[in-house]
């Protein structure tokens, strides 16, 4: 088989494995006491989810990688826009499909052609803040699927490529984590997660493709790493964060829920293993081998897959923490942002008082590395 198509497909698979074993570990799609919408659509929403969030990796993650590693009107630019809008096409059934059995999943209710089921459809995605985000998403995906296959130039890719991004905030906000205590935090930590997850994932895939293709994919393949890189760097921070917010003691980190956050990070680091590889052996030589390359590729991306099924399975499981505790009798702060009021301003507060913004944060931190590493070549090239 085809080591490209084989990636594509081990991705998905082991994707599909991910979840089938988390949710039978954690009991995520047991039967619901009130308003169960039935085995199947258990079983099947978080599996399409799955899908869905891996077509929309291969659509956004492919043009942030032409964006940032292709040249202008290439050939293999024209490759990589026609292959987006057929992943932005499958983004858009999968995310219907998606739509559809979560609409199942919430009301309990089940398939009607009836005048109900289409009112209350309708009212779920005009009306339910979950409907409009997901509505958002898929509407975003068709009409990147209608865009790609109309434009051919390097700065109409880069729009794309940022509308891609966009559609991904509504997703952010709904995440597994945004409605719990420390919501700002849970909110920006999974909107960092599934941009870095997007691109680094996406990213391969099209490397595959190009490398199969050949031309000078090695040189694709370097820039690539770069951006891995980064994605790697922004997919820890970001995972951690988000993990934080609901295990909010060490005994939680041996639960059930725990445990596939452990599953995930053992994940993480095998796939840093493999991107360490890729710098410091691979892409050093001079003739990298193709055939080596994509074996590696079809590997990792078994593993991405893998973490995209625990993501979809810790999404669908209750976690060991889940109750925000009321600080302050209750006080209508708490229960409306998972946060107490803060304390009273006074001279010593304005140094000592602060609160971790994660965005601001991640970007304080690139700026300084890129600020450094700037100067590092400076210096070394005998300007500075």
């Amino acid at each position: 088989m085809n080591k490209r198509l084989l990636g594509v497909i081990s991705v998905y698979a082991f994707a599909g494995l991910a979840v089938w074993l988390g949710l039978s570990f954690t009991k995520g799609n047991a039967p619901l006491a009130i308003g169960d919408p039935g085995e199947f659509v258990r079983w099947a929403q978080p599996v399409v989810q799955s899908v869905k969030n891996l077509a929309m990796a291969m659509t956004v993650g492919s043009l942030v990688f032409g964006a940032w590693a292709f040249s202008e009107k290439s050939e293999p630019l024209t490759r990589l826009l026609r292959r987006v809008s057929y992943a932005a096409i499958a983004w858009t059934i999968s995310g219907a499909a998606h739509i559809l059995l979560t609409y199942l999943w919430v009301t309990g209710s089940s398939i009607s052609f009836g005048d109900s089921f289409g009112a209350g459809l309708w009212m779920f995605l005009s009306e339910v803040a979950l409907g409009q985000a997901l509505s958002l998403n898929v509407m975003a995906a068709a009409l990147i699927s209608l865009l790609a296959i109309m434009i051919s130039s390097l700065r109409s890719t880069l729009f794309l490529a940022a509308l891609g991004l966009a559609a991904l905030v509504p997703l952010a906000v709904i995440g597994h984590a945004a409605g719990t205590a420390g919501h700002d935090m849970a909110v920006n930590a999974m909107g960092i997660h599934l941009v870095a997850v997007v691109v680094w994932v996406g990213g391969l895939i099209e490397l595959g493709f190009q490398v199969s293709a050949g031309g000078s994919w090695a040189v694709l393949a370097r820039r690539y790493s770069t951006l891995a890189l980064f994605a790697f760097g922004l997919t820890a921070v970001s995972g951690v964060a988000s993990a934080a917010v609901r295990i909010v003691e060490w005994k939680y980190l041996f639960s059930e829920w725990g445990s596939l956050v452990l599953v995930k990070i053992a994940v993480l680091i095998v796939l840093g293993l493999f991107g360490a590889w890729y710098r410091t052996r691979t892409l050093k030589r001079e003739s990298p081998s193709k055939a080596s390359f994509l074996s590696l590729a079809v590997v990792e991306l078994a593993l991405m897959g893998a973490a995209f099924g625990l993501g979809s399975s810790l999404g669908h499981s209750a976690p060991p923490s889940s109750e925000i505790k009321l600080d302050d009798s209750g006080s209508p702060a708490v229960i409306l942002t998972g946060s107490p009021l803060p304390p009273e301003l006074t001279l010593e507060r304005w140094f000592t008082s602060y609160k971790i913004d994660l965005v601001w944060l991640v970007i304080v931190m690139a700026a300084t590395a890129l600020y450094l590493f700037g100067v590092y070549r400076l210096k070394k090239r005998g300007d500075a």
